[in-house]
């Protein structure tokens, strides 16, 4: 049996990157063939990356997603 997914990517999550916030991340919609949805976010802090700057661009995303179902981050 095969199973079929949609996704798509989420740019409103995305934490802007510049030369002092230097963050990669991409966030995406998983749709399943059943219609449920989840939300899938991979970030990346460079090692000269502010630790407390990283903390409260995650903390305010993660309240944005906090009432979905599924959420997924690979940090």
């Amino acid at each position: 049996m095969k199973s079929e997914y949609k996704s798509c990517v989420l740019p409103q999550y995305k934490f802007k990157n510049t030369e002092s916030n230097r963050i990669e991340n991409i966030w995406l919609e998983i749709i399943t063939e059943n219609k449920k949805k989840h939300i899938l976010g991979s970030i990346y802090r460079h090692p000269n990356q502010n630790i407390s700057d990283f903390t409260k661009f995650l903390n305010n995303t993660l309240a944005r997603l906090s009432n979905q179902k599924l959420l997924v981050i690979l940090i």
